[in-house]
């Protein structure tokens, strides 16, 4: 089995199994790490593509939101703005917008983290002991 395709099979299984937590996690993290890449890059045609990747997963997150909430409809407002900063870098070209974006990103990472740990020790524990 070539290599590459394995690898592709398991990063869809492991997207595909694991808790939604944890995905909106992953998907911040990337383009947090999408967003430093994007600092440093040495051409704007480096930035343009992480910048097209970095919507997709944006766009990830959109698609997660449950909208049926007055939260989950804020949530993706929220995503829409992070999207346009995005957009604004692009026609703009210049990444000082891109600071925003990661800080925004790691509040949200570090909020998903705290409803991730309250929804563990919430599902795990137990008065009978």
């Amino acid at each position: 089995m070539n290599v590459n395709r394995a690898m592709k099979i398991y990063k869809e299984t492991h997207a595909s199994t694991i808790p939604t937590m944890e995905y909106i996690i992953l998907l911040l993290k990337e383009t947090i790490k999408n967003i430093r890449f994007c600092q440093q890059a040495a051409s704007w045609d480096e930035v343009q593509a992480t910048l097209s990747k970095t919507q997709d997963l944006l766009f990830e997150l959109m698609a997660s939101a449950d909208r049926s909430t007055e939260e989950g409809e804020r949530l993706f407002t929220f995503y829409v703005y992070l999207n346009q900063l995005i957009v604004d870098v692009q026609i703009q070209k210049s990444t000082d917008r891109l600071t925003a974006v990661e800080v925004f990103a790691e509040q949200l990472i570090e909020a998903w983290e705290e409803a991730q740990q309250r929804t563990r020790q919430r599902n795990f524990t137990s008065n009978m002991v």
